[in-house]
Order: structure tokens, then C-alpha cells, then sequence
């Protein structure tokens, strides 16, 4: 049975780790793809989208380069 755990609150993010056991170590990873996949799905069909941060940049002249202009 997979386990979910809250790793951290962070500012645009809930990290979360998600760990299951296979009895054999060899389909760990096609089990941790698989896993994912349907995580992927089922977000996607209850119309869970991942919002990402938007930042602004600001360019700011100095005096030098204003007096270069």
C-alpha cells in the first residue's frame, strides 16, 4: 500500500514523497512510473492543474547608463 508524507510547506509548493514496496526490487522502478502515471491521470480528470508562480523582472538603469543613452 503506498504511503504519502508531507515533506514540506514551501512557498508555491506542498512537497510531498511518496513511497511504496514491491516484492521485487527489480519493479521498483516501473512501479514508481506506473504509480505517478495514474497520480497524473486522476488529477487530470478531476480538473486539478498545477499553478506555477509568475514573477516580474524589473531592469533598472544606473545613472551611467542613463547618461549613456
Amino acid at each position: 500500500m503506498p504511503e504519502v508524507f508531507l515533506m514540506k510547506m514551501a512557498d508555491s509548493a506542498l512537497e510531498m514523497r511518496l513511497t511504496a514496496k514491491t516484492a521485487d526490487y527489480r519493479l521498483a522502478f516501473e512501479v514508481s512510473c506506473r504509480l505517478r502515471e495514474n497520480i497524473y491521470k486522476k488529477f487530470n480528470e478531476e480538473g486539478i492543474d498545477f499553478p506555477f508562480p509568475h514573477r516580474d523582472l524589473r531592469i533598472i538603469k544606473t545613472k551611467t547608463e542613463k547618461l549613456a543613452d
